[in-house]
This record gives structure tokens, C-alpha cells and sequence, in this order.
């Protein structure tokens, strides 16, 4: 499936996405904000 970058500033929004999207079967990383985001792609 596919490789998922969240980058949500709430945490249990954040957590709910990256569940749901861990049952469907892709690869997830979730951060608190942009500039982890952009620390992740790098």
C-alpha cells in the first residue's frame, strides 16, 4: 500500500488517522507539525 505522512497539530486526530490508515494496510508516520513534516521527507 502506500507510505503516509501525517502531520496533524492534535494528537488524537493524529492517532485516529494513523490507526484507521494502519488497518487499511499503509505504512503511516504522523507529527505534530510542519516543520517535524518536512524534517521527516528529508
Amino acid at each position: 500500500m502506500a507510505k503516509i505522512l501525517i502531520a496533524e497539530d492534535e494528537q488524537s486526530v493524529r492517532e485516529l488517522l494513523t490507526i484507521a490508515l494502519r488497518r487499511k494496510g499503509h505504512e503511516v508516520l504522523a507529527v505534530a507539525d510542519g516543520s517535524e513534516a518536512l524534517g521527516a521527507l528529508s
